[in-house]
């Protein structure tokens, strides 16, 4: 009989459980969506050049790319890149690095 009330607690609890996180997903889908709607109402963020819209993101990443090879250029000369680990990854990271801050100093205002 014991046996019985304690599967039947354990059924009840995982019923209990996945409804908890069936409504804690809806719930954060639900904030999700309320968030990561920024740029409906006014447009995404862009500027003229030339009679075209150019989005922030694309000149941030430009941005980003010439510094990144101005900066390995210039690690070269001093003899660091040859000692760089996982050169890939620290060129990347100091792209994004500097595509953010571009984006933060210039975009944001």
């Amino acid at each position: 009989m014991e046996h019985k009330t304690v599967a039947s607690l354990h059924q009840c609890y995982l019923k209990l459980c996945s409804s908890l996180l069936r409504h804690r997903s809806l719930f954060l889908i639900s904030v999700s969506t309320l968030v990561l709607t920024g740029c409906v109402q006014v447009g995404a963020p862009a500027f003229t050049l030339v009679g075209s819209f150019i989005p922030y993101w694309m000149v941030c990443a430009a941005i980003g790319l010439v510094i990144t090879i101005i900066v390995r250029i210039f690690l070269i000369k001093i003899g660091i890149d040859d000692v760089l680990p996982a050169r890939l990854l620290v060129y990347l990271c100091l792209m994004l690095t500097v595509s953010f801050l571009s984006s933060l100093l210039f975009f944001m205002g």
